[in-house]
């Protein structure tokens, strides 16, 4: 397949016209083939795009190593290096320093490592094994990704990892031939030679890489036509730019009658705003899953949920804080808009469709204008069950006496520094268990995660072993402590 410079600028044109405000590319950096000149020419490339896509048009760049994937071309060739890696970062941003075009890089040696698990065979399983055993979760986040772990485990299990990061010869077994692709090794390798070579596969030379493959006419024709269809939507409604002003119009009509078009009448609905947990491995589930996972419960059990409007209709649900993954909860909350007609039984209805370790605890119905949840809740509250004794009060007390407390957060721009004892309110030793007090101020907040790690870790205690759960959500005020609740 070819994707041709024009090709990329006429798609950008396209979703801009289209009412597309964000543009997110992935490129892969040390290829083959690559040449520093082919980053030259991405610079060029990089500035004319976001010149044709306008200021109000968030651009950005994701550099990811490129690896050798089983049943490809290039299955045979090394990954690549992260000194590489960084210098075709460093270079790109030097180059559009002035640009607007936001620049991230994935997780260091990735490349490598996905090598390693693919060339590794059945034996990678155990590496996979021991990570788990040993605490690794949600790995391909840099925020829980631990390169100390890795490099250990790694270490321990695979003895021969710089021949397996070394290009492989044509006739080397590779592990996954036993596996059947549909194309033979001999058409791989001719793909490859070909590449090395520039050369361009005649019978996809004028195919473009979007699905299955389209044809340049195909692609250009669908371009023009959605970019016709959007300049006609902006035209005055009546007139006709392409006549003449002069030009009398003809009351005659012809053909089928057009249809009345149907008013939507307007849904009687009302709020009601749901207490539910999180624990067990459900506590493993990201906000997104969350999300996703009553929206398809809900649907499943017929909850007459108001959709909002518009092309894409999404369940009319409003999320309070999100949790990070792998802390627990009893106490998260929703609000969600449903239409009037029949009565509902929430828990009874729903609690079915949920996963094991999510249900709905309480629910009440909102009968007035009321706030979000985000802009609300001012504190929350955790208890953290730490793995063994050890810690005493006069410990935590010695952390609290501090005025201040900074730690490094992964961001995505890399790494921010950030105090987060102002944020912590209390905290109280009960036997192995420690009860934690977080305010909210100004939507800023620290996180659980971040305090238990600044507190523990110089103690000698893995804060990961702990199990932490939510216990509450709170509206603080100067005379009162209310629950989300308390305040509908």
């Amino acid at each position: 397949f070819q994707l041709r410079e024009e090709d990329i600028i006429n798609i950008v044109k396209g979703v801009q016209q289209q009412g597309w405000r964000k543009i997110y590319l992935t490129v892969l950096v040390d290829f083959p083939t690559e040449k520093m000149s082919d980053w030259q020419e991405l610079v060029k490339l990089l500035r004319q795009m976001k010149a044709d896509a306008g200021e109000d048009v968030d651009c950005l760049l994701s550099l990811e190593g490129f690896y050798p994937q089983p049943f490809t071309p290039f299955q045979w060739e090394r990954p690549a290096r992260s000194t590489k890696i960084e210098e075709i970062g460093n270079f790109l941003r030097n180059e559009l320093n002035d640009s607007g075009i936001q620049i991230v890089q994935e997780i260091p040696r990735l490349a490598e490592i996905y090598t390693v698990l693919y060339r590794g065979g059945r034996p990678s399983g155990k590496v996979l094994y021991d990570l788990w055993k040993q605490g690794a979760r949600f790995q391909y986040q840099k925020e829980f990704y631990n390169s100390e772990l890795w490099e250990a485990v790694l270490s321990e299990q695979v003895s021969n990892i710089s021949t397996i990061l070394n290009p492989l010869s044509i006739s080397a077994t590779l592990p996954w031939e036993h596996l059947d692709s549909g194309r033979s090794k001999s058409s791989l390798r001719e793909e490859k030679n070909r590449a090395f070579q520039g050369e361009i596969d005649s019978e996809r030379g004028e195919m473009l890489p979007l699905g299955r493959g389209i044809s340049r006419r195909e692609f250009q024709n669908l371009i023009q036509r959605s970019l016709s269809a959007s300049a006609i939507s902006y035209e005055s409604p009546g007139v006709d730019s392409k006549r003449d002003t002069n030009e009398t119009t003809s009351t005659i009509k012809y053909g089928r009658r057009g249809k009345k078009r149907q008013t939507p009448t307007a849904v009687i609905k009302r709020r009601i705003r749901v207490r539910y947990s999180k624990v067990g491995l459900a506590r493993f589930f990201s906000y997104i899953d969350i999300t996703g996972i009553f929206d398809r419960a809900i649907r499943l059990a017929k909850i007459p949920v108001v959709e909002s409007q518009g092309k894409k209709k999404t369940l009319k649900i409003s999320y309070g804080m999100p949790l990070p993954a792998g802390i627990a909860s009893i106490a998260e909350y929703l609000d969600l808009e449903v239409a009037l007609g029949k009565e509902i039984e929430l828990k009874e209805q729903l609690n079915p469709y949920l996963p094991e370790g999510i249900q709905i605890l309480q629910y009440k119905g909102i009968f007035r204008k009321v706030p979000s949840l985000a802009s609300v809740v001012n504190q929350v509250t955790y208890e953290v069950k730490l793995p063994e004794a050890g810690l005493s009060q006069s410990q935590i007390d010695d952390w609290l006496a501090q005025d201040e407390v900074w730690i490094e957060r992964p961001v995505k721009e890399g790494v921010k520094q950030v105090e987060i004892r102002s944020y912590v309110d209390d905290i109280l030793l009960e036997g192995t268990n420690l009860q934690v007090r977080i305010n909210i101020k100004e939507d800023r907040t620290a996180k659980i995660t971040e305090v238990l790690e600044s507190l523990l870790t110089p103690l000698g205690i893995d804060y990961r072993r702990c199990y932490v759960q939510r216990t509450g959500q709170f509206i603080v005020t100067e005379n009162e402590v209310l629950t989300p609740f308390d305040v509908i």
